[in-house]
């Protein structure tokens, strides 16, 4: 299953760098800011790779399910930056970028995206404890898909230190995959 589940990561990966460098032929586009210091470059968000990942489930997996903004089993505590934490009593439930069911409505991944550099240390570590905790079934797969629109030494190490920093933070991490794209001038995809 992690096997199938990767190369509609990768085949999604490749899709996004079409449209990025407009070469689709159709489908997912990314827009371009009108306004303000950024009017005319392009914007690159995680719905984007969201949409390229489902494009690519529903042709290399048309008999899976999936489901956006799945709520999660257990309740969390963000609201103290330092404390997060699963805390089922005053805790509030969070919520799956996208969960995929296989042709029986078994669960088999749940997924966060994001996109950036800057995406700080709080929010890896909010995505980071709903994966490594939320669901112990070892069958189910846990996946971080990230994209860069820019990347250079400084945000690799960066954001290197925030998944190290998640990992030795967050019991349960070590078993959530992180896989990455940079859009621009590498292309370079993270395993």
């Amino acid at each position: 299953m992690k096997a199938r589940i990767e190369k509609i990561i990768e085949a999604s990966f490749q899709r996004i760098k079409e449209a990025y460098n407009g070469n689709s032929n159709g489908g997912i586009i990314f827009p371009n800011y009108t306004h303000g210091k950024k009017a005319g470059e392009i914007r690159v968000s995680e719905q984007e790779l969201k949409c390229a990942f489902i494009e690519e489930l529903r042709e290399k997996e048309p008999n899976w399910f999936y489901s956006v903004e799945t709520p999660t089993d257990k309740k969390y505590r963000f609201k103290e930056k330092e404390n997060i934490c699963v805390n089922e009593a005053i805790g509030q439930s969070a919520q799956f970028d996208l969960t995929i069911y296989n042709e029986n409505r078994t669960l088999l991944a749940q997924i966060e995206f994001k996109a950036h550099a800057r995406t700080t240390l709080d929010q890896y570590e909010k995505d980071f404890l709903k994966l490594a905790k939320d669901n112990k079934d070892e069958k189910v797969h846990k996946y971080f898909i990230q994209i860069f629109h820019h990347f250079h030494g400084g945000s690799e190490k960066s954001v290197g230190s925030k998944l190290a920093a998640c990992k030795e933070k967050i019991e349960g991490a070590a078993n959530v995959h992180y896989r990455y794209c940079i859009l621009d001038g590498s292309g370079k995809i993270g395993w």
